[in-house]
């Protein structure tokens, strides 16, 4: 969850770079290779990671070697957990997964139970990173359950948090609030007061899920007084950001909300603040204002872009809840700003890891150079040295190129083909149409489109559909949808191609609220003069496959997608329409409201829902 992330993130920074100056002034103590200087090499890699990931691998990749010399198997593992933890940050997934792994191994070799505990708890949090819920969740379970039987207390809270972090994204909200019920007694038993913290922060969230505003407020007072007392300024800035958000939800909410303690799941509800009363509904956007602006204050004396952001959209989306839309407007500008700045920053963090990227690939291509130059040296010491110098040199330079273009190639490829049909494609000459059972299809359409284009300029129009389309194709991709084409105007996307998911019909719905919630900020943005949407969807399946020779298109064929696009068709400006097939898989995460039947050939009736914002 990215408030609880957040917060770790850098009350960990602060912490950390107290300890790596010690570690670094203790490892100058130590120059010779022993099982010392390896405890601290790992050390350091450990506390890099959440601070500078990059020197973090080099500091574990000399802890590893030297352990492997040594033979010294704690070492080798505690090692491989600090370079998991180092490409984790790095987003290099796969090589903190073998990391893992590798630790995973070691740790079952020499019986250390609480790291083999850890490191799955670990993984975990990489499956977690890739949204895949049901590994994470299996991993997190199998953590708890390894805790639980040597009694580590901390590691059962953690385990227990993380496992409410991954139900609360699931929807799963009463299971959530039981595993961090139980994460918080046992931080409350231990003192960990960061712990209690971020939990009860995390319980308020829920019960602003909920509906219980008044808990939900008093719980995450209870947070800023604790994240107050010890020096946490960004978990003070998102509590009071949050507070402000409930405020608000708690204005924009027509049903009776909740006012009662929730004492219904466990004792542990007894270990939370009293319910604090909400004032008359007319001072509710007061009040949501005011927290946003304490939030907004504290986020820029510690230059928390995240949540600037947050604040500025709260803030317009108040404004327009109270029909100011002067002032909604100046914060949603705010608000587009600071989340140009937030893409800015992630863009140099993405280069920071390109470059280490990089420099890993030409350290490997030095390597092989001058193994290349000494083998030539040896077998040509007398003769044509320096011709045969210059002829591996031009191989090296040659060698590269062909992997710059060959990557070129591949990279063009990709934008076209899903990954696993690319790879097919290249390994084979051709592929094969395959039929999936499993999938939901997500199509949009803009409403009156004609007549927009007949309002626009060329440049304009092109310049506002690429707009949009760019941020559908960010969307889709986040919640793991193959787009297929856009039509015109039109945008058809697919959950659970070319991979199975299990979780195809509520990642496609998450897609299409995203996508019109897009729309309807960029309409505020542009003073109502942007596109508005209509979104159908329909679950069932589809056989897929490329067409053409010369051009490659990746496509679907089959009633779905048509069905898909009779919702969008049937829907309503701004609203996502799904069919009974799609109502079927999500009822249980989604409210939905029947509005119509759409009649169908041989007398066949599908009943269409509005997913309820």
């Amino acid at each position: 969850m990215l408030l609880v992330l957040n917060s770790k993130n850098t009350f960990a920074q602060r912490e950390g770079q107290q300890i790596i100056d010690s570690l670094i002034a203790e490892l100058a103590k130590h120059t010779n290779d022993d099982t010392n200087r390896v405890i601290i090499l790992n050390e350091l890699s450990y506390y890099f990671h959440p601070i500078n990931p990059a020197e973090g691998v080099k500091y574990g990749q000399h802890g590893l070697e030297l352990a492997t010399k040594l033979e010294w198997k704690p070492g080798i593992g505690r090692a491989n957990v600090a370079l998991g933890n180092n490409y984790l940050r790095l987003s290099d997934n796969p090589d903190a997964l073998a990391h893992y792994q590798e630790a995973q191994k070691i740790y079952q070799d020499i019986g250390y139970k609480k790291g083999l505990a850890s490191v799955t708890s670990n993984i975990g949090l990489i499956y977690l990173s890739e949204n895949n819920l049901s590994r994470a969740l299996e991993n997190f379970h199998k953590a708890l359950t390894m805790h639980e039987a040597i009694g580590n207390k901390d590691g059962i809270a953690i385990a227990s948090d993380n496992i409410g972090d991954v139900l609360k994204n699931e929807g799963r909200l009463r299971e959530a609030l039981d595993y961090y019920f139980k994460a918080l007694v046992i931080y409350k038993g231990i003192g960990k007061k960061v712990g209690i913290a971020l939990v009860t922060q995390s319980i308020g969230e829920i019960y602003t899920h909920l509906q219980n505003y008044p808990l939900a407020i008093a719980c995450m007072h209870e947070a800023i007084r604790i994240d107050g007392a010890i020096g946490d300024k960004l978990g003070v800035a998102w509590a009071l950001t949050n507070i402000g958000a409930t405020y608000l939800a708690a204005a924009t909410d027509s049903a009776k909300v909740s006012t009662e303690r929730d004492d219904t799941l466990n004792n542990a509800a007894n270990s939370l603040p009293e319910p604090i009363a909400l004032p008359d509904a007319r001072y509710l956007c007061d009040s949501a204002i005011s927290y946003l602006h304490k939030g907004l204050a504290k986020g820029t004396e510690i230059n928390a872009l995240d949540v600037m952001q947050a604040c500025y959209k709260k803030l317009s989306d108040t404004y327009v809840h109270i029909h100011n839309y002067k002032q909604a407007r100046e914060y949603y500008v705010d608000y587009t700003m600071i989340k140009d700045s937030v893409f800015s920053k992630e863009n140099s963090e993405k280069m920071v890891r390109m470059e280490y990227a990089n420099t890993r690939f030409y350290d490997s291509l030095n390597t092989v150079r001058e193994k290349r130059i000494a083998g030539m040296q040896l077998r040509q010491q007398h003769t044509y040295t320096s011709v045969g110098l210059v002829a591996v040199m031009l191989l090296l330079c040659f060698t590269f190129f062909i992997f710059r273009e060959r990557r070129k190639s591949e990279k063009l490829l990709l934008n076209i083909l899903p990954v696993s049909v690319a790879n097919e494609l290249k390994a084979k000459g051709f592929t094969k149409a395959k039929n999936f059972d499993n999938v939901t299809v997500l199509y949009t359409d803009f409403v009156n489109f004609t007549r927009a284009t007949e309002m626009m300029s060329p440049g304009d129009l092109i310049g506002e559909l690429d707009a949009c389309f760019k941020a559908f194709d960010e969307i889709t991709g986040r919640y793991k949808l193959e787009k297929i084409k856009t039509i015109g105007d039109a945008y058809l996307a697919v959950a659970g191609l070319p991979s199975a998911d299990p979780g195809h019909a509520e990642n496609a719905v998450k897609a299409a609220i995203n996508i019109a919630q897009f729309i309807k900020d960029r309409r505020i943005l542009l003073y109502d003069k942007g596109f508005e949407i209509r979104i159908g969807i329909h679950s069932g399946n589809v056989v897929a496959g490329i067409v053409g020779t010369k051009k490659f298109s990746y496509d679907i064929w089959g009633s779905t997608a048509s069905i898909a696009s009779l919702m969008q068709q049937r829907g309503a400006p701004g609203r996502v329409n799904i069919s009974q097939a799609t109502h079927d898989l999500i009822k249980n995460k989604y409210s939905c409201q029947y509005h119509d039947t759409l009649a169908m050939k041989e007398n066949e009736k599908i009943n269409m829902y509005f997913i309820c914002d």
